[in-house]
């Protein structure tokens, strides 16, 4: 597991579907925004994939980000990070990628309070696994 990833390669990494390709493009979509919007895209991307979407009717990655489909909002609570679903390892990358977007956060000055509540509440879970 590459702790070096960026936000962008942890949303590529659990979108849905089969179709990902261009990603050379999407990255360079995905990485546009600022640090709000890609929170954004990453929450209901994480939402949209626990779902268990039909691949069928999944689009392509550059498609969900041309559309800007993540507008549409959350249809449904957003499975939480701290899923006891969750294998040791998914914790790890669900933090540092949440890290990671903190960190860009704070390089632009903002504060994100509800991402904090996230990564505290998942260092908490995974503080709990370890014991």
């Amino acid at each position: 597991m590459s702790i070096d990833k960026t936000p962008f390669d942890h949303w590529w990494a659990v979108y849905p579907g089969h179709r990902k390709y261009n990603k050379k493009k999407c990255r360079a979509k995905f990485e546009k925004h600022g640090i709000e919007v890609q929170r954004d895209i990453w929450k209901h991307t994480k939402w949209w994939a626990g779902t268990n979407p039909d691949p069928a009717y999944v689009c392509a990655p550059e498609v969900y980000l041309n559309q800007e489909r993540w507008e549409a909002g959350v249809a449904a609570p957003m499975a939480h990070p701290t899923d006891t679903n969750a294998s040791n390892d998914q914790l790890e990358l669900e933090l540092h990628g949440l890290r990671k977007l903190q960190e860009t956060a704070k390089e632009h000055g903002m504060v994100d309070e509800q991402l904090d509540a996230q990564i505290q509440a998942l260092q908490d879970k995974m503080d709990g696994r370890f014991v």
